[in-house]
Order: C-alpha cells, then structure tokens, then sequence
C-alpha cells in the first residue's frame, strides 16, 4: 500500500481525504484466501490484527508526509454539520446510523449482503468532534443520548438498542432515521480476555442488518455510522502513551474535557488535539490495558480509522 503509487496520488490530489479513504478501503477488503463463512472467530482475530498493522503503517507514513494531517481532519470534524446524514433523509428515504461501524465492517458487509455498496457519489464522511456518539445526537437530535431521540418535523425516528429491540413501527410515508446500537454495544465487550469476541461482533451486526433490511422492503437505504473506532490488540497497532496525568481518565474513551486533562505537561500534550472544550489523542497514540478486562476498542480520538466513517447504500 505505501508505494509510490500511493504517494504520486496523494501529491497530485486537490484534496487527500478521498485518496487516504480509498487506500483504508483496500486495505481491509478480503482477498479471495479469505472465506468468510468459513472463518472461525480465531482467524477472523488474525485477520483484524494483521489489517490493523497495515492501518498503523499506513497512518505513520501519512502522518510523517503530511504534516498537518491532524489539523486537516480536526477542521473537517469541527466542520461537519450532520448533512452526510440529512441529505439522505427524503421521500421515504431510510438512513441508519450503525453506531461505531468503521471501515473495516463496512468493507466487509458486501459479502452477506451484496446489494450494499459504498455510495457512488459520497462513500465516506468526517464524522464530527469529538469522534464520540453525543457529537452527532446533538447535531441530528438535539440531545447527547440517541436513546432520547425523539421525531422530528423532517424525519421519523427510531432507537434500536439491539438485535431484541426491532418490534417497533416504521411509518413508510416519510424519512425514516433509525440509531442503530451495533456495533458499537458488541464492541465493548472485545477484551483482553475476549480476543476472539470480533466474530460476534461481526455476527450479531449482520443479522440485526440483515432483520431490519429486510422490514424496510424495497426502500432506499442508507447504513453510514456516528463515528468508527480505534482498534489496539497488540503493541504493533499503536504508540504508546504512559502520562502520569491519564491513569485516573476512562481509557475506553480517547476525548476529554479540558478540565480531566489539566494535569498534562506541555510535552505531554503533543499527542493531544483539540477544540472548545474537548482534547483528544491523535493517531495512534493509546495506552495499553492491564489486566483481563482491558478494552481492546475505543473512540473519541482523532485517528483516521475513527474520524472518517463509511457511506454504505442500497443498490439494483
């Protein structure tokens, strides 16, 4: 991936975004040695440690030639104001925000359902900052809890906790907004002691899809998500940070609010981005669990695989 190639693109792009989301997307669509009705929850772990490598290359390289990359997507996520998400929202148009679905599932999906493609004229968007849920409910619900959402004068909405949570009505006359929990409640729960749990995260994702896809019928679709999230299982995917001032914050979370961070030095802070209130870590900068319980996924970064989100939609 990081070939000359890859670096003629970058310097003859108006814009770098859609060259860096095009490089993620190759590097996390499967090759043909991978059957994916035959992966066992071992080599789908494999699989997802061996991409993340690449994804951790990937992002050093862009970040070492890019100066001011974190700037970039920082002005972007500052920028976004939702419409990835409203544009869709017409007729009786559906859009649903698969929360935490990132790159890697998106580039997935296809094969249980290839119907689904990214969107031909936006595949990819910025999601908001903090790369946190609350950032995109504020802006689309006017709450910081998608579980609070409620109608709105444009859209129905509808917040679908998980797989047992899909009996509720879907109004066909209007736009239909549906918050999806998946992946992200399946997320929390890959641990240092659940290193295999990426296969039902996966599984319980497509078969939520796959019930609701099939109650909206011949409707338009459109799957997007709030933010992605970042993935650390091994050493070889990020950089580690061991601040004295951090062992008291929540390291599932990589945003604060500036006063939870008051205690970082200068020097300590150049791993750190921010805007208004919040300061979150950059790129790969993470700091390794301990203990059995120790998350392997966070969010609230500003790293490429959690700030720039898939656009997925229904074709043919």
């Amino acid at each position: 991936m990081l070939n000359e190639s890859l670096v003629r693109e970058l310097v003859e792009a108006e814009d770098l975004l859609p060259v860096i989301w095009k490089t993620m997307v190759r590097i996390w669509k499967p090759n043909g040695l991978l059957e994916l009705e035959k992966l066992s929850p071992e080599t789908l772990k494999e699989f997802y440690d061996e991409r993340e490598e690449q994804m951790f290359r990937l992002e050093k390289f862009l970040s070492d030639m890019v100066s001011d990359l974190y700037e970039l997507l920082l002005q972007r996520a500052i920028n976004q104001d939702g419409s990835y998400v409203l544009k869709w929202l017409q007729g009786n148009n559906v859009v649903i925000i698969a929360d935490s679905l990132s790159v890697r599932e998106a580039a997935l999906l296809p094969f249980w359902f290839p119907q689904l493609d990214f969107a031909e004229d936006q595949p990819f968007a910025v999601a908001p900052f903090p790369t946190l849920t609350e950032s995109l409910a504020q802006k689309l619900l006017g709450v910081i809890a998608p579980s609070s959402g409620r109608d709105t004068e444009k859209f129905t909405y509808r917040y679908i906790a998980g797989p047992g949570a899909l009996e509720q009505s879907f109004p066909e006359d209007r736009p239909l907004l549906i918050w999806l929990r998946l992946p992200d409640a399946e997320l929390e729960q890959v641990t240092e002691a659940q290193t295999t749990k990426m296969a039902d995260v996966l599984r319980v994702t497509v078969e939520t899809l796959d019930e609701l896809l099939q109650r909206l019928g011949g409707r338009k679709v459109v799957i997007t998500s709030d933010h992605g999230y970042f993935y650390g299982a091994s050493s070889k995917h990020f950089e580690e940070v061991s601040f004295r001032g951090l062992e008291q914050l929540p390291r599932e979370r990589r945003a604060y609010r500036r006063g939870e961070a008051s205690s970082l030095s200068p020097l300590e802070q150049d791993a750190f981005i921010g805007h208004g209130e919040w300061i979150a870590l950059k790129g790969r900068y993470w700091r390794s669990g301990s203990g059995q319980n120790a998350r392997h996924t966070s969010h609230g970064g500003l790293s490429l695989t959690e700030v720039l989100v898939p656009i997925l939609e229904i074709v043919g």
